[in-house]
């Protein structure tokens, strides 16, 4: 072997010595333990800060041989273990308590299980503004067949559902009638409903989080039909037209109209049907003369539910509303209703060139169409106040004339046949004003008026007059109270009637120094004579207007009582029985007219002072009240009453005066109303 193979071997063998102790070394270092831990710590959220719903806990961690996981402790509780970057842990919130405390904290770990524990963080849970807004309930309708709901739509982005439920008791159990899972699904259609059955509906809105916001509750209960309305019923004809309102619910199903003789529609009977909810008209026919049937109107719903109209009478009696007279002020004050039932009036008016005012007196048909008219001047500026019918035939009217030099007031009284034909005439009193307010037949024959004479020094003293058949002056006698000397009282009488057992009974009133107002009572005997005087009721505006006899040997007086209308019944010497206010809407100016009626009972009419408004007053015997109507109601078109009668049919006239029809000044006014004091609308 030569040498430089020689070389050549030997070094071959120290480089493989030299391999193997690298290789000896390379062992010997591999197995040395990995002791360094890995470093950690969490990024988001800071520390103290409030977290909602979903929050992301940010961890970053490195290792020299590498990060094997993170493990996440909520309140040293092991939530979560991430072993891929990024060590994000999502946690939800919305288990916990608003405005709780919690400690988080991460642990890293690596391969060697070599571990790192983060500086906790202490978190404040608040959910409060987390939940979903409300959303409501905007309307809920039906037809025969289905119901819609309809809700607002959610306007969340972490929106999930609705939930639609429904309860038959506010605080019932809830049951789930749908899910909607679509954020613009906001109907759902019912097609199994009861409207009749109490029912509240909810929506429930829900997010993601697991968060909901629940409506307020919507009842439905069907309600009964709308109510319709009758209007008046026209008769003309022998036919009673009858209209009423159309009913607008969707669930129509039918009207029926029923008819009673009785107001308050016992055994009422069903005299039409009808399906159609526009058909809303009927005409009865061959309807009987001087007949009242009370209608009432059924709506029934497709439910079953129904609901009743009002009641209104048709009236198969004479009705109307006229006026009469020109342009200038007319008046009636007082009517007679003849045997041939046509209708004489007697008033005042300023119109037909009659200069300042005459006394006018008109006859009418039973229908109100004027047949003859008769003005009557007296000594100028006459007006007629009353009509009676005369003892032996034609009619007495009451009134005054005034005479110009001197100035003076005097009783008018006319005697015409029952066409306005003059038979007689004469004018009472002397150089005094005298104003005769009422006159009555005298049971002895010939006739009584009461009134007022005018005493110039001493004040007004009450009047009784009596008169002959043929207008001749009987007796004539004053009445005060405390003297002729006594200049500071008033004493007027405005009504007077027969007495029971003879003589005449009046009432007025006395007005005292100013102060005091009083109704006041005089009796006489046959011969004028005072027997007693009573003051009665005492106050601010008390007048006694109307006195009548009542059959039990009483007398019943009508009278304003503290502005009130007021009834009085007292015994045959003056003492008060009964005292019956009525409230009529207003202060009441004067009662215009007390009379009896056919059934015993009273009518009477009295005038409010505001509004001049019309009351129409039924009582029975005992004085309870039957009925009231009403004519006029507004301050700008006024009312005066005049007074009221039975007519023969037993519906009763009214007569005054209105502005409400055209005329710039008043119009005389008839009302003629049936036996319950309806008649034609008196507003349209």
């Amino acid at each position: 072997m030569d040498f430089n193979r020689k070389l050549t071997i030997k070094y071959s063998h120290i480089i493989l010595i030299v391999i193997i102790v690298l290789l000896i070394s390379a062992c010997d270092e591999s197995t040395q333990p990995d002791t360094t831990p890995p470093t950690v710590s969490i990024q988001s959220p800071i520390t103290n800060n409030p977290v909602f719903e979903i929050v992301s806990i940010e961890v970053a961690s490195s290792d020299n041989e590498g990060v094997e996981r993170i493990d996440f402790y909520i309140d040293d509780s092991l939530h979560f273990q991430d072993y891929d970057v990024p060590y994000v842990y999502h946690w939800n919130t919305t288990g916990y308590d608003d405005q709780s405390e919690h400690l988080i904290k991460a642990i890293s770990y690596d391969e060697a299980e070599n571990f790192t524990e983060t500086q906790p963080i202490i978190l404040t849970v608040d959910n409060s503004g987390s939940y979903p807004e409300q959303i409501n309930i905007t309307s809920i309708n039906y037809t025969q067949i289905e119901m819609t709901i309809i809700w607002e739509m959610s306007l969340a982005d972490d929106f999930e559902s609705y939930q639609v439920y429904n309860s038959y008791g506010e605080n019932e159990e809830w049951t789930l009638i749908a899910n909607k899972y679509e954020i613009s699904d906001t109907v759902q259609i019912l097609n199994d409903f009861d409207p009749t059955q109490p029912s509240w509906f909810w929506v429930k809105v829900n997010d993601i989080y697991g968060y909901s916001s629940l409506s307020d509750a919507i009842y439905i209960l069907d309600d009964n039909p709308s109510i319709v309305e009758i209007q008046p019923i026209i008769f003309d004809n022998n036919l009673f037209h009858i209209n009423w309102t159309q009913c607008e619910d969707d669930d129509f199903l039918i009207y029926e109209l029923t008819e009673s003789i009785e107001e308050n529609m016992s055994e009422a009977n069903i005299i039409f049907t009808v399906e159609l909810r526009s058909d809303t008209s009927f005409t009865i026919h061959d309807v009987p003369e001087n007949e009242i049937t009370y209608y009432q109107l059924i709506v029934t719903d497709y439910w079953g539910l129904q609901s009743f109209s009002n009641i209104v009478a048709g009236s198969s009696f004479i009705t109307f509303i006229n006026t009469y007279g020109d342009n200038g002020f007319e008046i009636g004050n007082d009517s007679i209703e003849l045997l041939d039932n046509s209708i004489v009036i007697v008033g005042e008016t300023k119109s037909f060139n009659s200069g300042n005012s005459a006394l006018w007196v008109s006859g009418v048909s039973p229908y109100g169409e004027e047949l003859w008219s008769q003005l009557y001047i007296g000594y100028g500026m006459s007006a007629g106040y009353k009509l009676i019918e005369a003892i032996d035939g034609g009619l007495i009217i009451l009134g005054t004339t005034r005479t110009v030099n001197p100035w003076l007031d005097k009783i008018y009284v006319l005697k015409i046949d029952i066409f306005g034909n003059e038979i007689w005439t004469d004018i009472y009193g002397g150089g005094r004003h005298h104003v005769g307010n009422s006159i009555r037949q005298a049971y002895s024959g010939g006739y009584i008026i009461a009134g007022t004479y005018d005493h110039y020094n001493w004040g007004d003293k009450a009047l009784l007059l009596k008169l002959d058949v043929n207008g001749a002056t009987e007796w004539q006698n004053t009445f005060d109270t405390q003297g002729s000397e006594n200049w500071a009282d008033s004493n007027s009488l405005y009504d007077v009637a027969n007495a029971h057992g003879g003589g005449f009974i009046a009432v007025g009133q006395i007005d005292r120094d100013n102060e005091q107002e009083i109704i006041w009572l005089v009796k006489v005997d046959e011969d004028g004579n005072e027997i007693w005087n009573v003051d009665l009721l005492e106050g601010n505006r008390n007048i006694g207007y109307s006195i009548i006899p009542t059959q039990d040997n009483c007398y019943l007086i009508g009278a304003i009582a503290n502005s009130q209308t007021t009834i009085i019944k007292i015994d045959e010497y003056g003492n008060i029985l009964s005292n019956v206010g009525f409230n009529t809407g207003y202060q009441t100016e004067k009662v215009c007219s007390l009379k009896s009626t056919a059934d015993d009972g009273y009518i009477f009419l009295s005038e409010n002072t505001h509004e001049r408004q019309l009351n129409l007053i039924k009582l029975s015997n005992d004085l309870n009240t039957s009925w009231m109507k009403q004519f006029g109601d507004d301050q700008t078109l006024t009312e005066k009453g005049g007074s009221v009668i039975q007519t023969l049919d037993t519906g009763y006239i009214i007569s005054g005066a209105t502005s409400r029809f055209g005329n710039s000044d008043y119009d005389m006014l008839l009302i003629k109303t049936d036996p319950t004091g309806n008649s034609p609308s008196y507003l349209e």
